[in-house]
């Protein structure tokens, strides 16, 4: 017959709700008390306190790590990087056990010439902090020739929508010198339209060049033996 756990003291209850709500973790908790899993279980039952649902994962694992750099402000894309988490994780996690977690500032902002609202990426595309529109990237910005065109067709764009910078100019994004096509396809028939391709002097001499008929199926004819000697 199996043989019941001791009750646990008073101070152990207490021991089991301090390390439970550092580790959220039932099984670890144990292991550290030097206890049972049902009897941590119990006592949290007992202060109910909802299981967190535990399963081994990188977070709980590291969950020290974790906490420290929420509070650093690292971003979730970073703290999953260093855990080999994932970044929808490590979200879902912080906000499940309410940890405290100062958002990701980009570089951009702070730097102490940094003037507010407007970056350039590594694109060389304008962006504009937009928190509030629906198309903007984990960091609320959105890149500033979409919205320009957005103001000028009076709706947001859908994502397939490319605009085009007729100049260039990444950099320009007057309306007038932006344009709008329904999907990339467009854009590119549209962009690439009369342009020669670059090919080589090489190549254009081997397309001018007669060809015979066939001459394509031919095998290559193999090296002579002692020219190859020769050259070794």
């Amino acid at each position: 017959m199996k043989q019941k756990a001791p009750t646990l003291t008073h101070d152990q209850r207490r021991q089991v709700e301090a390390v439970y709500a550092a580790t959220l973790d039932t099984q670890r908790t144990a292991e550290l008390l030097g206890v049972t899993r049902a009897q941590v279980r119990k006592q949290l039952q007992r202060a109910g306190i909802p299981p967190s649902g535990a399963s081994g994962g990188a977070c709980y694992r590291h969950i020290d790590e974790v906490r420290q750099w929420a509070a650093a402000g690292l971003s979730m894309s970073e703290i999953a990087r260093r855990i080999g988490s994932t970044h929808h994780k490590v979200s879902a996690f912080l906000a499940k056990h309410q940890i405290p977690y100062i958002p990701y500032t980009p570089q951009m902002e702070r730097n102490g010439r940094w003037r507010g609202g407007r970056i350039v990426d590594k694109d060389g595309y304008v962006l504009i902090k937009s928190p509030d529109h629906p198309a903007r990237d984990r960091h609320n910005y959105v890149r500033e020739h979409r919205l320009v065109m957005e103001q000028v067709l009076g709706r947001h764009l859908q994502p397939q929508e490319v605009v085009h910078h007729k100049d260039g100019d990444k950099q320009r994004n007057q309306a007038d010198n932006l344009e709008v096509f329904g999907t990339n396809a467009e854009h590119l028939a549209e962009t690439l339209r009369g342009q020669r391709p670059q090919w080589t002097a090489d190549g254009w001499a081997r397309m001018k060049a007669p060809r015979r008929r066939g001459a394509d199926l031919q095998p290559a004819a193999s090296p002579d033996p002692s020219t190859e000697d020769a050259a070794a």
